[in-house]
């Protein structure tokens, strides 16, 4: 620890220096700890930090005794560093002989703990001189009060006599027992006086080694001299010696051991006084209002720290690698995350521009914290949308790789205010445009240059809005986009600046035309665009037939720059003679130089109607822009979502530099934690006062009994998850169990039915990142163990899993679950959502509504296939079934009227069993990108106006046609064609009930495994192997 050097009186700032420079160049307060009683309130507290520290689980009456020990003489204390428990001992009074009283007491210490990452900062000294001070105390207390007895005998039996009590009722030594291969606690306790005195064989019977070392120290008692001689305060001595013995006799009284104790005491003292002013000069410092005390305001400063990695760093206390595992008990339900090795209070992790122009550097926790300066707030930041303009920068004015060095790069964040500004209070989310760089963990902004974030929107979606966006409005209202002049031409149109420019120009009322590769043709004519010009097609060049001479009013031009194609000769011919050309960058110095005087000037210098803009985000343009985005006119297509590390950061420079980003590319530090799961914590939410709210926003009170950060009841299940880093499926033997939210249920698993679609999840994009962490499965069946609205505690229900079905408990939406009819075995009903549900809804959606139909059922032994033959028959179909000849007698057993035997040599469809035009609905639940594409043969089959429904294709296109259909109000998915996913409600997962109860629909299983790590990789890889006849259940435990 570092130390801290007394402040005198004259070095005292005035107390209206309260800046954070002020606060900044002062030394740091002393590492203070707060010791409080132990109450039947926060006794689970000293459970769980025991079972962090020690290799021994005690029982419920030890800490039933823990609570009676303070009340007979014992000594019991928790220690508190801020709002984090970080220690406690345990201690009780007990005869030294049971059959002679006149030996004394001694002082069992029981339990020493101090959390491990705070070792080696004076805890557990801390809490020792604790006791010792309160042993003094009684000890002082017992020889005032007998030198009052004597003095009174004196007074009334005219002589000079005390009362002979011997060591009856004192404290005369502490004892402890210490396994004999603790070197550190025999070490530290020998430090602090004690002595071995024996060993104990087998005195930890479940653990190896087994036998302990005793250990005593001595302590001073009051005792009463030779008649006539006042009373002295002696130390018992080890009678084997000389002095000992000396002592014993009464004739040596020892008076140096009274004069080192006085010393000592009177140490004590000059340090708490100086402690003392240090803490009254912080107070000082940061300013305290009126009524409030100064251990309030100093806890209010600490409290500025706002997170134990914070706290951690603030006093330089490493965290070793091989403490990390003790440590992983959990803190996801408050967000925290451990801290790797050692970090300064005032330094952050960030991507600069190191000091090769052109060239970034990434600094693991050197970068110092920005300060707010005056109209500004500090953020951390939540997301960092990225631009061009992050690489270019260096390069493109002169000196500027000199002045941005050593910089955080990048403009665009959305984050958390830390210290707030104005309008903007701590907590707010905001987004908006930062000068300080943005590839940091923490930067700073101007209040005119930010805006909250809208509730409901996404951090990475508000941190991908600001210069893109703001760019491309600032070049339509300089375009001047109006009834008369609305025809727009956008080069470089699935670009982060163009993609905004297509939507902004077309909630303006403009007529687009938008230049790109022809790959992204149908990317962009989903943003809005009316033509599309493709750029890489031989020949290409303006006007041409699309976009002929004089058809143009604004030109805006996102590509043209020094490093790539000018377009400005060929596409200023599609003006009208009227028209305005606008750039955001251009091949010559000449046009940037008068662009850059003309920003400062109250004058245009730029040629005639040619103007080169650039981004001014301003509160209002952001708060326009987040509306747009909330009322649907303006969507932020994210093609890469990268974590904050080295790897993430450069990947996104490289992605900008290929110039083949389709959308924005937005770095988010939601995922560069670590681990979610750090420290287990507990808070006393009965205390009654309660100021302080950091770590995640709980509310941590501060009262008599102290204060902790977490909640009382955090627990743990076993689950199968998707790795927090790689999601790989991995077993998790501590996952937090969830906790529902409004209008949801919390459930203990039953059964769980697996899917493809669990492993093929990592893989989609936009999904791979929501699923981090999270368990496996969609499929449950369980009991309700919280419920909501018409699920009780105790109903048996089904449905989807909103947080992971692989697991011992999960939560679910009351919307997408249903009640488990009686006589329904609950791994039936964990089989049926996501096969069933998406039959059912697919044959609907495909015209199925009535009997009569012919339906071909592609996959019909498989889970999904295997129920989508059975309900299309229990809606009245005729149904035509592919399978392989093993399976053949299988699906017939469904109800298959035609089966037909995909492995014979030659099979194809049509054929003389499915003549072309013969079917009104393919329901195909085999073709994906992994395997064969029934498509083209299949579709022979259909009769004019006939579907195709699917639930999976090897087209991105299909998919990217199939999510935006979800999110507009009409369909974009071709004609006769349609993708299915599960639309879980309870009134279609009553009717699948029913029809299980009817014994219209029957589930076969094809294996039912135990909830176990082996079990679960099992089933997998039988899922992967497409040779599972039925579906794959997983059954937990009672």
């Amino acid at each position: 620890m570092p130390s801290t050097t007394p402040v005198t009186d004259a070095q005292l700032p005035p107390a209206e220096l309260r800046s954070n420079a002020v606060l900044e160049s002062l030394e740091k307060p002393p590492f203070r700890l707060i010791l409080v009683d132990l109450t039947d309130k926060n006794i689970a507290q000293v459970k769980l930090l025991n079972q962090l520290t020690f290799p021994v689980r005690y029982g419920e009456h030890f800490y039933e005794g823990l609570l009676k020990f303070k009340d007979n003489g014992g000594f019991v204390k928790l220690a508190y560093m801020c709002d984090v428990l970080v220690g406690s001992i345990g201690c009780r009074m007990m005869a030294v002989d049971p059959k002679d009283p006149t030996q004394g007491m001694k002082m069992y210490i029981m339990t020493l703990s101090v959390l491990p990452m705070f070792r080696r900062c004076r805890v557990a000294t801390t809490l020792l001189n604790a006791l010792q001070e309160d042993l003094e105390k009684r000890t002082e207390a017992l020889r005032l009060e007998r030198e009052a007895k004597a003095r009174s005998a004196s007074h009334h039996h005219g002589q000079h006599r005390a009362e002979e009590t011997g060591l009856a009722g004192q404290v005369v030594k502490i004892s402890l027992d210490a396994q004999i291969n603790n070197a550190s606690a025999i070490s530290f306790y020998e430090k602090h006086g004690f002595e071995k005195v024996a060993e104990v064989p087998g005195y930890y019977p479940d653990l190896d080694p087994k036998d302990a070392y005793t250990m005593e120290k001595q302590l001073p008692v009051v005792e009463v001299a030779s008649q006539g001689r006042p009373l002295v305060l002696r130390f018992p001595v080890r009678p084997f010696t000389t002095v000992g013995r000396l002592q014993a006799a009464g004739v040596v009284k020892n008076p140096e051991r009274e004069r080192e104790f006085a010393r000592l005491r009177e140490g004590e003292e000059r340090v708490d006084r100086e402690a003392a002013k240090r803490e009254s000069f912080w107070m000082r410092a940061v300013g305290g209002n009126a009524g409030v005390t100064r251990q309030e305001m100093y806890l209010d400063y600490i409290n500025s720290v706002k997170s134990l990695r914070s706290l951690l760093d603030y006093y330089d206390i490493a965290v070793p690698a091989e403490q990390e595992m003790d440590l992983k008990k959990s803190a996801a339900s408050v967000g925290l995350s451990l801290p790797q090795g050692k970090y300064s209070f005032v330094t952050m992790k960030a991507f600069t521009y190191s000091n090769k122009a052109g060239d970034m550097a990434w600094h693991e926790g050197d970068v110092k914290i920005p300060k707010p300066g005056r109209s500004q707030v500090q953020v951390k930041v939540m997301a960092v949308g990225m631009n061009p303009l992050d690489y270019k920068l260096p390069t493109m004015v002169p000196f500027s790789s000199y002045l941005l060095r050593g910089r955080p790069a990048g403009f665009d964040f959305s984050g958390k205010v830390t210290v707030p500004n104005g309008d903007f209070k701590e907590g707010d989310i905001v987004y908006g445009v930062t000068f300080k760089g943005a590839l940091a963990e923490y930067t700073t902004a101007d209040t005119s240059r930010i805006a909250k974030v809208p509730e409901g929107m996404d951090h990475t979606t508000a941190a991908g809005l600001p210069t893109a966006s703001t760019t491309a409005l600032t070049a339509l209202r300089r375009g001047q986009i109006s009834e008369s002049t609305r025809n727009v031409l956008i080069i470089g149109a699935s670009g982060g600046v163009g993609c905004m420019g297509v939507q902004i120009a077309k909630s303006l009322g403009a007529k687009v035309w938008g230049v790109c590769s022809g790959k992204n043709e149908e990317f962009v004519k989903s943003l809005g665009a009316d033509e599309i010009l493709d750029y890489s097609k031989s020949g290409f060049a303006f006007p041409n037939r699309q976009c002929p001479t004089d058809s143009i009013d604004v030109v805006f031009d996102t590509v043209s720059s020094p490093e790539d194609m000018n377009y400005e000769p060929l596409a200023r011919k599609s003006l009208r003679q009227s028209g305005k050309y606008i750039t955001t960058n251009s091949p010559g110095k000449l046009d940037l130089a008068r662009a850059i005087l003309s920003s400062f000037l109250p004058f245009n210098l730029q040629r005639s109607g040619y103007f080169m803009v650039t981004s001014d985000a301003r509160t209002q343009d952001l708060d326009t822009l987040a509306g747009m985005v909330m009322n649907g006119e303006l969507k932020v297509p994210l093609q890469e979502v990268l974590p904050f590390t080295e790897e993430g950061c450069r990947k996104a420079v490289d992605l900008l530099k290929s110039r083949r980003v389709k959308g924005k590319v937005v770095i988010d530090m939601e995922q560069k934690l670590v681990s979610r799961q750090s420290l287990r914590w507990l808070c006393d939410k009965e205390s009654p006062a309660a100021r302080i709210s950091t770590f995640g926003g709980l509310d941590h009170p501060i009262g008599s009994s102290g204060f902790v950060i977490g909640v009382n009841s955090i627990s743990y299940m076993q689950a199968y998850i998707y790795h927090p880093q790689t999601n790989e499926m991995t077993w998790a033997a501590e996952q937090p169990k969830p906790k529902p939210g409004k209008s949801q249920v919390q459930v203990k698993v039953i059964a769980a039915s697996i899917n493809p679609v669990d492993y093929k999840l990592p893989h989609v994009p936009f999904m791979s990142r929501q699923i981090k962490g999270r368990p496996v499965g969609i499929d449950f069946a369980g009991k309700v163990t919280i419920g909501s609205g018409q699920f009780k505690e105790g109903d048996v229900v089904f449905g989807k899993a909103v947080q992971g079905s692989l697991a011992q408990y999960s939560v679910a939406n009351v919307a997408e679950i249903a009640h488990v009819p009686e006589g329904v075995d609950p791994k039936v009903a964990a089989s049926l959502p996501v096969a069933s549900l998406v039959s059912l809804q697919a044959l609907r959606h495909g015209g199925v509504t009535e009997a009569g139909k012919n339906v071909l059922v592609i996959g019909g032994s498989g889970g999904t296939g295997s129920s989508g033959v059975q309900i299309a028959k229990s809606l009245g179909a005729k149904v035509y079934a592919v399978c392989s000849g093993k399976n053949s007698d299988f699906v017939k057993s469904l109800g298959a009227d035609v089966v037909m035997d995909y492995t014979k040599e030659g099979f194809k469809l049509p054929n003389e069993d499915c003549p072309a035009g013969t079917i009104d609905v393919v329901y195909d639940t085999v073709t994906s990108p992994e395997d064969f594409n029934y498509e083209p043969t299949a579709r022979q089959t259909l009769k004019k106006g006939g579907m195709y429904m699917t639930i999976n294709s090897p087209s991105r296109m299909d998919w990217v046609r199939f999510f935006l259909s979800r999110s507009l109000p009409f369909n974009l998915q071709r004609s006769g064609y349609s993708m299915c996913l599960s639309d879980f409600n309870t009134k279609d997962l009553d009717f699948l009930a029913n029809l299980i109860a009817e014994k219209k629909l029957e589930i076969q299983f094809a294996e039912v495994l135990s909830f176990n790590e082996e079990n679960c990789k099992k089933a997998y890889e039988l899922q992967k192997s497409r040779r599972a006849k039925g579906k794959i259940i997983l059954e937990m435990a009672e």
